[in-house]
């Protein structure tokens, strides 16, 4: 399966806060004045990414396109990333379309001394090809990312990425962003929109329950639904 995602894909990438269930809305530093005075940040990024694999490692490079207020721009801005995985350290199951891999993650540096001797996460990576039915049934694949700290059985950390199949030979797959500049040669608004489609969350739609045995759920936008437990725990 880590095969058949090999290739390109554009969508929406949405972070939700495990307490609530709800969108985050993109930080104020990423979000121009103009849309921040109207009271309509983002709730997400449009996204752009390659991803490949081989037998020993998962890899992902991308742009996140950069909000802009006013008429659609012929060149948008762009920020480049980069992830990957070793496949060596990894438990992954794959069934009938959906993969999932998860790999134990010691805290970053950003988390100082103090944590240095702490538990590490587990990053959990679910991809679902194809989804039946919902609001997301006409994605090509859903990717669901959680950060869990696995002693206090929490979710820490949910992104899901609602994606389509894109083309590597068109901007900003085929292309740098000019020198010294951020803007992807080529990408105007109106392709990003056509090829990103709309985003799928919605600011008031979502929802999160905590058990009295440690598990949590989620209810998120476009029909998706979380569920972590403490081994042991009852199953409904």
């Amino acid at each position: 399966i880590l095969a058949t995602n090999a290739g390109c894909w554009a969508g929406w990438e949405v972070n939700f806060d495990p307490r609530t269930g709800l969108p985050k809305a993109l930080d104020d530093a990423y979000v121009p004045e103009e849309l921040r005075e109207w009271g309509d940040p983002p709730l997400g990024w449009e996204t752009f990414c390659r991803d490949s694999a081989d037998a020993a490692n998962w890899q992902r490079t991308g742009f996140r396109v950069l909000p802009e207020a006013g008429c659609a721009a012929d060149e948008v801005a762009v920020a480049t990333f980069s992830w990957g995985v070793s496949l060596e350290g990894a438990k992954c199951v794959q069934s009938d379309g959906v993969l999932g891999c998860d790999t134990p993650k010691f805290p970053s540096g950003e988390c100082g001394g103090v944590q240095a001797s702490a538990p590490p996460f587990v990053d959990v990576r679910t991809v679902v090809e194809r989804p039946a039915g919902g609001p997301l049934a006409g994605c090509d694949r859903v990717r669901v990312e959680l950060k869990i700290d696995a002693k206090a059985c929490a979710i820490v950390n949910c992104v899901v990425v609602a994606e389509r199949r894109d083309d590597c030979a068109a901007p900003p797959f085929s292309g740098k962003p000019m020198p010294g500049s951020a803007r992807a040669r080529g990408l105007d608004a109106t392709s990003v929109t056509d090829r990103c489609g709309k985003c799928f969350a919605r600011r008031d739609v979502g929802s999160a329950a905590f058990d009295a045995d440690g598990g949590t759920t989620l209810a998120l936008a476009g029909d998706v639904y979380v569920s972590l437990r403490p081994l042991g725990a009852a199953r409904d």
